[in-house]
């Protein structure tokens, strides 16, 4: 009995241990303790956060219990109750007894709830937090400083930037089951305060700010990785204003003069009364000069700099008080605030805001350049006749020539299994020959033209059931420019409407399988390989950066000092298309179009462009916008936008892109986003005529002050993925290139 009972200790024991408790590493008996009051969860910088944009998400949490080592993987649920099928994966360990603070990017949706989940071998435990999202088209602006200076005044001042819309579009926007509600000028303004101290270490969670304002502050106590997010931040197209402070006299960090694109050494420069003004009280930095790529402003009260996509605005002026004065109390200081605060609610300066227009309309663009089509009633009527020959006709007369007529319902039902498998699986009868990526890539050039911030949309496709990997690995070490995909951001796409039409037919299924983006602690996000079924194409938005010289070279220049009073403010553009494929480029500014040529591959142009209006101004009609799909005409929809053209002698530039029916809707829409990127145009509204809401414009003084943009496309693929696992790809690249001021 005895060697009974230890041949089943010896035997049994560790079987039994292993059915026992969840453990999250093998060997290890005791699991992790997580439990609600050990976890907490923030979404957002500074209490901000909005959807449709990059967000920084915290997770602090606390292990009671044995070791974790598995993933956190952050998700979102929605106003329906329905889980996003999206979610954010990040390898995690935390050790028995110890708290662990991570961050990782994450595009938020139009979630009610943001989930985290700790995920390991035999141990799940998730926990939800009420997510308070700011509206999408709200303007939120981040103040770093150690001083509690109220910015309300400025705040009011860029609320007041905006004229409301007249009676008649409010009234108009009431049409179908909307009612007829008053609308505000504008959503609110809001202020964000943060500590130096805790700028964060992640370039997208400055993304939900059209603006970042450094007072008095000399970063001394920010790491490098946190001056390299902000740095990467504004080279993303943000703008950066920037006061000085006490802490300025000590002198400023390399870092931040690097940031600001300033120096700091006495010399001689014409200074306005204002700064006299300012400098009688103590409040005058005239050592700050410009530095590299950077020029005073006018009467030598800021100094502007081109950084990349973004810009930076030094003043040399401290702040009095702990309020910032208004526009009676300090006219100059507004004067100067015009171009920075007029190009942050440009395209220039929010593009995060018209791309996400783009997020909606993109996606039915691309699975229109699939081509994809219905098999030929032939084909399915051959596919059919030999199912029915080879499935049952012949297995039917055979087994019956055998005396075995009851092999036949076996051969019947194999047959069926075998053709659910070759249809499903491979792709049998489908409308596409293999494999296909689709994409169009939305490229904002740097300021030196050379580099430029790109948004690829990619559709991809496949005739069969399989998983397909999109993006090669990337180069160890090579950030930036030249670094393929390295840094990337990529998100899965959904389309709402389908979205909505899926949960109504299948009780609450998500279009899309459920998808996984790897993370790390660095905040670079992988996609890995994504499950295709049949003929159903995944939608995907990777933001990278990219050389813009194999794609288009750009020169400016200015015309000679002494010129002809009307060309004061001309600039003269030479560009070059060094690409296989025909560029066509025209000039925007102020909702109107000039100078549409098309450049062939390998040769140049020259273009000369004027802020002032040129004669022979012309108005297209203005028609309700719609969807472009139920266009009977692409000119209808041209029109439909509202926008004035400059005409060209008998030709007019819309009519001209008109003729093209796919690169119509594809350019108009990149036009509509950078005309009008503030605009409150929800994904709803954009799929609903009856919804839309009346725009909102700007008011003339700064409206006069945005940016005018070269805009040029062509036809051909640029993203720098997914070369080896697809077959046929298709694209086209839109470049949004900002004039210099």
């Amino acid at each position: 009995m005895e060697r009974i009972r230890k041949f089943l200790v010896i035997v049994l024991a560790p079987l039994l241990g292993s059915l026992g408790l969840p453990s999250c590493r093998r060997g290890e008996s005791d699991p992790p303790v997580i439990e609600k009051e050990d976890v907490k969860l923030e979404a957002g910088l500074a209490r901000v956060c909005q959807p449709g944009r990059w967000n920084l998400v915290r997770v602090r949490v606390a292990n009671r219990g044995g070791p974790f080592e598995g993933h956190l993987v952050v998700g979102g649920v929605g106003d329906d109750g329905a889980r996003d099928p999206v979610s954010c994966r990040l390898p995690l360990e935390i050790p028995r007894g110890t708290t662990r603070e991570v961050s990782l990017p994450v595009h938020l949706g139009l979630w009610s709830e943001v989930t985290a989940a700790f995920e390991a071998e035999g141990y799940r435990r998730s926990f939800s937090l009420p997510f308070i999202a700011a509206l999408p088209d709200r303007i939120n602006l981040v103040v770093a400083s150690e001083a509690a200076v109220d910015f309300g005044e400025l705040a009011g001042w860029m609320d007041g930037a905006f004229e409301g819309p007249s009676e008649k579009q409010t009234s108009e926007s009431g049409a179908g089951n909307q009612p007829n509600t008053p609308l505000p000028n504008l959503p609110p303004c809001h202020v964000a305060y943060l500590a130096p101290r805790s700028l964060p270490s992640m370039a997208p969670a400055y993304d939900p700010f059209a603006l970042v304002i450094l007072q008095g502050t000399a970063l001394r106590e920010a790491d490098p990785p946190q001056l390299a997010a902000l740095e990467r931040w504004v080279g993303g197209g943000g703008t950066l204003i920037a006061f000085p402070g006490p802490e300025w006299r000590a002198g400023l960090t390399e870092g931040l003069k690097k940031l600001l694109c300033i120096s700091q050494e006495p010399r001689e420069t014409a200074v306005s009364k204002e700064l006299l003004i300012y400098g009688a009280k103590g409040g005058l930095f005239a050592d700050l000069q410009p530095g590299e790529g950077a020029a005073l402003t006018e009467e030598g009260i800021a100094i502007a700099a081109r950084k990349g996509a973004g810009c930076t605005v030094t003043f040399r002026l401290a702040l009095e008080g702990f309020r910032f004065p208004g526009p009676a109390q300090a006219p100059r200081l507004y004067e100067a605030l015009h171009p920075p605060v007029s190009r942050t609610l440009s395209f220039a300066g929010g593009a995060p805001a018209g791309l996400g227009h783009l997020d909606g309309l993109l996606p039915g663009v691309l699975f229109a350049l699939s081509g994809f089509h219905i098999p030929g009633r032939g084909g399915v009527a051959l596919a059919l006749a030999v199912y029915l020959l080879l499935g049952f006709l012949a297995p039917a007369f055979i087994f019956k020539r055998l005396r075995r007529r009851e092999w036949t319902f076996a051969v019947v039902a194999a047959a069926a299994i075998l053709a659910v498998v070759a249809i499903f699986r491979y792709g049998l009868l489908s409308g596409l020959p293999g494999r296909e990526l689709e994409e169009v890539t939305i490229l904002r050039a740097h300021a030196d033209g050379r580099t430029a911030e790109a948004s690829s949309y990619l559709g991809s496709i496949s005739p069969a059931y399989e998983k397909i990997a999109l993006e090669e690995p990337r180069p160890a070490g090579a950030e930036g420019a030249g670094g393929g995909l390295d840094g990337a951001r990529v998100w899965p796409l959904k389309l709402e409407q389908q979205d909505l039409y899926y949960r109504r037919q299948r009780g609450g299924e998500a279009s899309i399988p459920a998808t996984g983006v790897e993370a790390d602690l660095s905040g670079g996000l992988r996609l890995p390989p994504v499950l295709h079924y049949p003929n159903g194409m995944r939608f995907f938005r990777y933001d990278y950066r990219l050389p813009l010289d194999p794609h288009l070279h750009i020169e400016f220049g200015r015309p000679e000092a002494g010129g002809e009073p009307e060309k004061k403010d001309a600039l003269s553009i030479a560009l070059k298309n060094p690409g296989p494929e025909p560029l066509s480029a025209l000039l925007f500014y102020q909702e109107q179009f000039s100078s549409l040529q098309t450049i062939a591959p390998g040769a140049e142009a020259a273009l000369t462009f004027s802020r002032r209006k040129a004669p022979g101004e012309g108005r297209l009609a203005d028609f309700k916008p719609v969807p472009w799909y139920n266009q009977p005409s692409s000119d209808y929809y041209l029109a439909g936008m509202g926008y004035s053209w400059q005409a060209q002698g008998s030709e007019n530039p819309l009519r001209t892109l008109a003729a093209r029916p796919m690169e119509n809707h594809i350019v108009v829409s990149c036009l509509k986003a950078v005309a009008a990127p503030m605009d409150p145009v929800l994904a709803a509204d954009i799929w609903n005529p009856g919804s839309h809401r009346p725009a909102r414009a700007l008011r003339r003084e700064l409206k006069e002050e945005q940016p005018a943009y070269l805009i040029a496309w062509k036809w051909g693929a640029v993203f720098p993925g997914g070369q080896k696992s697809m077959g046929t790809r298709k694209g086209m690249t839109v470049i949004v290139c900002e004039l210099p001021w």
